[in-house]
């Protein structure tokens, strides 16, 4: 298994991500985006139109923008490229067994994941979140710092987990939801939907 990663972006979650690679004994080979070299680490060009061919360094997607969608594109034409994914976890971060974490991931500090939890591809937990036993995290969903995915709920692909918020025991948060920060959601939650507050409840304007 490769110990090398590239990382594409260069903003302030990609910082997180490369204190974590580090952490983790991981080798940044490269940073593609189009802002200046970050942590040290030379970029090879200023965009992903520059990445060379892949060249078997795993690369993952290092852009913590909650808008819907823009991520999982990112994240397809990297692999439609023949790029593999690479996925980072921070050397704190609480992973069962028996819990499940797809490509192209990235685990923050303090994170715990409990048994049973399946996390999708290209998902960001950030730090100190928790997904609880048995629960599922869509493909391309952000889960925020502090945010809680109780025991077996279900947080769809593309969604946004507020900072904070709380996703109750059991319940289902539909495709590209916004969970707003410090929201506790206690009922299921249509696709496409922004929701708010003690308890959830959805917003007729976008959030981001």
């Amino acid at each position: 298994m490769s110990r090398k990663i590239v990382i594409v972006g260069a903003g302030g979650h990609a910082g997180v991500v490369v204190d974590a690679a580090l952490r983790a004994g991981l080798e940044i080979e490269a940073i593609y985006d189009d802002d200046t070299s970050l942590h040290g680490v030379e970029r090879f060009g200023k965009t992903i139109d520059a990445m060379p061919e892949p060249t078997g360094v795993p690369a993952i997607v290092a852009i913590g923008s909650i808008r819907a969608g823009h991520r999982s594109k990112l994240t397809a034409r990297l692999t439609g490229a023949g790029w593999s994914l690479a996925t980072v976890i921070h050397p704190s971060a609480v992973i069962a067994d028996t819990a499940t974490i797809g490509p192209g991931s990235f685990v923050g500090p303090g994170v715990v994941v409990n048994a049973g939890a399946r996390v999708g591809t290209d998902v960001i937990l950030n730090s100190r979140s928790l997904i609880e036993h048995d629960a599922i995290v869509g493909d391309h969903t952000h889960v925020a710092p502090g945010a809680l995915v109780l025991g077996d709920a279900q947080v769809g692909a593309d969604t946004f987990v507020g900072a904070g918020s709380v996703i109750r025991q059991g319940i289902t948060v539909g495709d590209r939801v916004t969970v707003g920060a410090g929201a506790v959601v206690i009922g299921a939650v249509r696709d496409d939907l922004v929701v708010t507050g003690v308890p959830a409840r959805p917003l007729n304007r976008p959030i981001g």
